[in-house]
């Protein structure tokens, strides 16, 4: 038997049964939460609407608790859930606030890693107390775990606290502060943080600004002291993670006197990619020293070497900026190249799901980092305490773990790691994986594999020698959201797309142009779902400026759910449904794209556009090998079945066009 929403009773039943159990406490609410979580995006409105069936204050209880949560994400829905629930006679709420006074609060001195743990105690009675446990990280994690323990005996708590080591007491506002630093992260990189926001909430919503002097003091108060080089290592820590807050906390007083000398732009550089950055050389004396480093970034798709000269001064037993500055930068491209280096990678065949799973829970380290469309992307991570070395891109990182259809793939960038992680997966007593082949591959290979667009890991291998997809230089990327404020989201859109809408059945296309001498060319397009919204654009530049224009603002709103290239390029939206309604939208996309491609930037014209390219004898040269490699693939037999795509002639035509 189903609801009219279509879901089976039995399965609401159960759901409401939990409920029950959960109902009353804190801990309950959060392992609500957790139930929650579990169901599946587009299935979530239908759960709530079909509970407004069941006449219960647990289910009101579980509601209220949805919307306090989620916000805009639910609240339409959990108003409407509650307001059938009034009419039929239930109470208006139940759901009772947190009632306590603060106690103490303590945080780990380890700040300078870019991850604290905090504990802030509560008073509730005379005895007990309501502990309530974060581990806050300065990256795009934010908020990434919190829990709580309720009636805990204040003599329990204090032994406890005695046997703590490298913890340091703060205040309520320094315990704010933390908590809203590490928050604005998530909405900065607009990923979800640990769930029980209805508990910590009250953190956010507290007055936590603190001086600039006083933020300095309590970040200096919580991290180690360093020595020269492990200062400096530990800058470029925070920079691949645009932990800035800690950067300059690190910077001398005196500092600012230092004009042009000090340029801390030259790291702090948002837009540019990290891949590498560590100390070369330190001399010096026991006060002032000077530190050589570099750092390798990506800048418009260019690698850029750098070169710094940082000076240090000593205060009162510890290490502080004294100046930044760029000493030399240079292009890199053609020498050097990280994603060439080499990734070694074990095939396994799967015999035991559920045993697989099971023995990748005891490992220490292991998140998930994305669903795939068979399978699961985890990652196996360490702590990096040590910044006596420097740091890339990959640190930290142990090894990649692919769940793939019947396909367990490990791929690590230390051999000794991928040994050491099949003597942990084999095990004679239970066996859940059988081992099929080795590979060395490189960096960006494994990187492929990992976008899960592959069935098997030989596709990879078989597809690494075939004409790149991108055959014309144009490589489209496409940035996924799921959709917390609906209404938001599609005024956005309405203000970016305005130049051209289209809508089937499933969802609604919008347009942003721009505008050229040749007419309107494309600058993103925007795909709204159900509950969910990709953005489109092509090259990293143009993605990194159309997701600024579109998440301005927006951070409550959207939830950020990866990156990936689009193979088929724009035109694999053009469906029979949108065909037969808007039977001019292939030709408009046709133009849109073309006025896009010949004023854009080409890695094989050398960086010219296709208009540039024409007007020298060089450029003609490469235009000519571009037409050649674009002739190959239209004329290929898998193109030839694709009508929307374009024809060697209309890029020659847009060329030459007047």
């Amino acid at each position: 038997m189903k609801t009219r929403k279509g879901l089976p009773v039995n399965y609401l039943k159960d759901i409401v049964t939990d409920l029950r159990q959960l109902a009353g406490s804190d801990e309950g609410r959060l392992f609500m939460l957790d139930l929650f979580e579990e169901i599946p995006h587009e299935a979530r409105s239908q759960v709530i609407e079909g509970l407004s069936a069941f006449r219960e204050e647990a289910v009101i209880e579980f509601i209220e608790l949805l919307k306090l949560e989620y916000g805009h994400e639910c609240e339409q829905t959990c108003n409407r859930v509650l307001e059938k629930l009034q009419l039929a006679g239930m109470t208006k709420s139940v759901l009772q606030p947190f009632q306590g006074n603060f106690y103490r609060a303590y945080a780990s001195c380890s700040r300078h890693t870019g991850r604290i743990t905090l504990d802030v105690a509560w008073k509730t009675d005379r005895k007990s107390l309501h502990v309530e446990c974060f581990y806050l990280t300065f990256n795009s994690d934010g908020i990434h775990s919190f829990f709580l323990v309720e009636n805990m005996l204040r003599a329990q708590y204090e032994r406890d606290r005695r046997s703590w080591a490298d913890m340091a007491e703060i205040s309520f506002k320094e315990s704010c502060f933390l908590i809203s630093q590490a928050y604005q992260h998530n909405l900065k990189h607009m990923s979800r943080p640990a769930l029980g926001r209805f508990l910590y909430q009250k953190y956010l919503q507290a007055p936590h600004q603190l001086s600039l002097e006083q933020e300095r003091d309590l970040l200096r108060q919580l991290s180690a002291k360093l020595s020269p080089r492990q200062l400096v290592n530990s800058i470029f820590h925070a920079f691949k993670y645009q932990d800035w807050s800690y950067i300059q906390s690190l910077v001398s007083p005196d500092g600012s006197e230092t004009g042009n000398d000090f340029d801390l732009d030259a790291v702090t550089n948002s837009a540019a990619i990290f891949i590498e950055g560590g100390v070369r050389k330190v001399q010096g004396n026991v006060d002032r020293t000077q530190v050589g480093a570099y750092s390798i970034v990506i800048e418009d798709g260019e690698f850029y070497y750098r070169e710094y000269l940082v000076r240090l001064t000593r205060e009162d037993d510890t290490w502080f900026l004294g100046s930044f500055r760029e000493t030399h930068r240079s292009c890199c491209s053609t020498r050097y190249n990280p994603f060439c280096d080499p990734a070694y990678c074990r095939v396994y065949e799967i015999i035991d799901l559920e045993k697989l799973f099971s023995r990748l829970d005891d490992l220490e380290g292991v998140r998930e980092v994305k669903e795939m469309p068979y399978g699961m992307h985890m990652r196996l991570t360490c702590q990096e305490e040590d910044f006596d070395s420097g740091v890339s891109f990959m640190t930290g990182v142990v090894a990649d773990l692919i769940v793939n259809g019947d396909e367990f793939v490990v791929i690590c960038r230390e051999r000794n790691n991928l040994y050491d992680l099949h003597d942990f997966l084999e095990d004679e007593q239970c066996s859940c994986v059988l081992r099929i082949e080795d590979y060395d591959v490189n960096v960006l290979t494994a990187f492929r594999y990992l976008s899960g667009q592959y069935l098997s890991f030989q596709d990879v291998l078989i597809e690494q020698g075939n004409e790149t997809i991108c055959e014309d230089g144009m490589c489209l990327i496409t940035a996924r959201y799921f959709i917390k404020d609906r209404g938001r989201v599609v005024e956005r859109l309405q203000n970016l797309g305005k130049g051209y809408c289209f809508q089937d059945s499933e969802c609604q296309i919008y347009y942003q142009v721009e505008p050229s001498i040749h007419g309107p060319a494309f600058a993103a397009e925007y795909i709204l779902g159900s509950n969910w919204v990709m953005l489109s654009a092509f090259g990293d530049s143009d993605m990194t400026r159309v997701r600024h224009d579109f998440e301005a603002d927006m951070f409550g709103c959207l939830e950020f759910d990866g990156m990936e290239i689009r193979e088929d390029g724009i035109f694999d939206v053009v469906s029979a449904d949108l065909r037969k309604n808007c039977p001019e939208l292939p030709a408009i996309l046709k133009e849109l794209y073309l006025n896009k491609w010949v004023h854009s930037r080409l890695s094989l014209l050398q960086g010219m556009s296709p208009f540039e390219a024409r007007q020298t004898e060089e450029g003609n040269r490469l235009l000519w090998a571009l037409y050649k490699k674009i002739g190959r693939k239209v004329g290929s037999r898998s193109l030839r079945d694709k009508p929307n795509n374009i024809i060697l002639q209309e890029y020659i035509r847009k060329i030459e066009q007047k």
